[in-house]
């Protein structure tokens, strides 16, 4: 065959979806560090969302598992002590290390 699909077709059909992530920091003058995670849903349906807060090295820095999404948004704060995170400095007066944050929404989780 020249023309059209040449390996298998999978569908993938969602009920709800992310439709806004809102990342926010607070550093204080003593650089403590408050984030906060708000997340919007196109829907109202019961689900879960987790979050995974990646430092540059790759290693996890904080995590959040199973938030109940039933009401459209969810908002988790993660909250860290002076000097445990690396800060984001202007060019010339310091690094500008990149953190990651993922999120995923699923299906309200069954009993097994």
């Amino acid at each position: 065959m020249t023309v059209g699909p040449w390996k298998p077709i999978v569908l993938h059909a969602y009920q709800n979806r992310i439709s806004d992530v809102d990342v926010r920091s607070q550093v204080s003058q003593s650089l403590a560090v408050k984030l906060t995670v708000d997340l919007a849903f196109s829907e109202k349906g019961t689900g879960f969302t987790s979050f995974v807060l990646k430092a540059p090295s790759g290693s996890i820095e904080a995590s959040g598992n199973q938030v109940l999404t039933d009401a459209g948004h969810c908002e988790v704060a993660f909250d860290w002590e002076p000097g445990k995170l690396d800060l984001w400095y202007p060019v010339g007066y310091g690094a500008q290390p990149m953190y990651t944050m993922e999120t995923k929404l699923t299906d309200e989780v069954r009993p097994q």
